[in-house]
């Protein structure tokens, strides 16, 4: 007998002889991983709008350097975590609609180097859904996306360079995508960058 998460209830009714419990386990990890990332962007937003809002900053010049930083590092890694939440099913539309948003309250260089890292980070599995992830994220149209693609192929050769093959399926793909939406005179451009 097939038992879903929602169907908990019933497990202790039914003879153990039954009961699919491969099927039911699935069904309870999936639903768990589905309930742990919500859990996880919920973080990842309320980060953000701190972020957003410049809440946090320090009227100290000491403390103001040091906020700048952490608020770079900080701007990083909300950023790289929204793109992972882009690649998930059921965070996928916040997280874009979120992205969108955010990419207007971090400098270019910020957005292409957490791009970057997470593109060499993504599983194999999940190369498609990143690169179209980034296609929906940023309009090449877009003068600032044009300044943004410039500074993501510098940040991801450098983030190929330094990281095994197996971890930049990814990444070569928004290269290549970059390469054919750009045109040889623009990677000539970039050549010796």
């Amino acid at each position: 007998k097939k038992l879903s998460w929602a169907d908990s209830t019933q497990l202790w009714d039914c003879s153990l002889e039954e009961v699919d419990f491969e099927a039911y386990s699935l069904d309870v990890m999936s639903k768990t991983k589905s309930s742990q990332a919500s859990a996880a962007l919920n973080v990842i937003y309320a980060v953000s709008k701190q972020i957003i809002e410049g809440k946090g900053k320090s009227s100290g010049e000491n403390e103001l350097s040091f906020s700048v930083s952490l608020t770079r590092v900080a701007q990083k890694k909300v950023f790289e975590g929204l793109l992972f939440a882009a690649c998930i099913d059921d965070t996928k539309e916040g997280a874009v609609q979120k992205l969108k948003t955010f990419k207007s309250c971090v400098r270019a260089d910020v957005a292409a180097d957490a791009s970057s890292e997470f593109l060499c980070k993504v599983p194999d599995s999940k190369a498609d859904r990143a690169l179209s992830a980034m296609t929906e994220i940023f309009d090449k149209a877009d003068n600032a996306t044009s300044n943004f693609n410039s500074l993501l192929l510098r940040s991801l050769c450098g983030c190929c360079s330094t990281h095994s093959w197996g971890k930049q399926i990814a990444a070569m793909k928004v290269l290549v995508s970059l390469m054919e939406t750009h045109g040889m005179k623009w990677c000539r451009n970039h050549e010796n960058d």
